[in-house]
């Protein structure tokens, strides 16, 4: 699933998500300057978002956070939940796992596509919220995934700028284009991952696959969302999600 072919493939929907046209085309360069809500790690919105997977004692709380060391993308703030969320983390880590002899240049653009994933993960799950129309249809955070396609920005100097997203859509688990083996992982991934959450009082979760077509590679990110989430979306993000998503990720806007 991370195997990284070099170029994009246009036989596979997620890279026809972005169209020949912009695939051989130059990458619009980064905004000049941050603009827009101040680009800070500390920010109320950024720090709550950072929370422990298993716990959710997040940055916002005091906590001190550290990253598996295998994939590079869940959270823990101790060891000991660590250990406990393994059972749940056990399949994302090892498809989010980089594989073993990948280029150096490689690796660097994966490790960028999840800092850009984490900078911008408000307006991803506002996005596939809204995308996924998810609190009136439920069932599809489990049939479904929301799947983000781009392309990296090389000469960007910030992680929320490090991508140019061309393209956003909703698509069917049995539509995957992998292995049978490969989606049962995933369907395995956000089961596993919303029975943990509920019981922490989210409502379920649901999955985000941030799609690199240069190298057609993927990064899988499970987002929880709350009852009371839909209140916040605001009016222009539900009916127009799309431009509204691209625009704040385009532009390095981080909530």
């Amino acid at each position: 699933m991370n195997k990284l072919l070099g170029v994009p493939r246009l036989e596979c929907p997620f890279c026809r998500l972005v169209g020949f046209e912009a695939t051989v085309t130059p990458v619009p360069p980064e905004p000049t300057a941050p603009h827009g809500p101040k680009v800070d790690r500390k920010d109320r919105i950024q720090a709550s978002m950072m929370h422990c997977q298993n716990c959710d004692y997040s940055r916002a709380d005091g906590a001190k956070l550290f990253r598996c060391s295998a994939c590079k993308t869940e959270l823990y703030c101790s060891q000991k939940c660590q250990r406990e969320a393994w059972p749940s983390h056990k399949s994302k880590c090892a498809m989010n796992r980089l594989p073993d002899g990948l280029r150096p240049d490689s690796v660097d653009i994966m490790k960028r596509l999840r800092a850009f994933s984490s900078k911008h993960g408000p307006s991803l799950a506002d996005g596939g919220y809204a995308a996924m129309n998810i609190f009136e249809h439920p069932e599809r955070a489990m049939d479904s995934v929301f799947v983000v396609a781009m392309r990296p920005r090389r000469g960007s100097t910030r992680p929320e700028t490090g991508f140019y997203v061309y393209d956003a859509g909703v698509f069917k688990l049995a539509d995957l284009p992998y292995p049978p083996e490969e989606r049962a992982k995933i369907k395995e991934l956000i089961v596993t991952a919303g029975e943990t959450w509920k019981r922490h009082g989210a409502a379920g979760v649901f999955l985000v696959m941030m799609h690199n077509v240069e190298g057609c590679a993927s990064n899988m990110v499970p987002f929880t969302y709350y009852e009371r989430a839909e209140n916040h979306l605001s009016r222009e993000m539900q009916e127009n999600w799309k431009p509204y998503m691209l625009h704040m990720m385009n532009e390095g806007i981080v909530q």
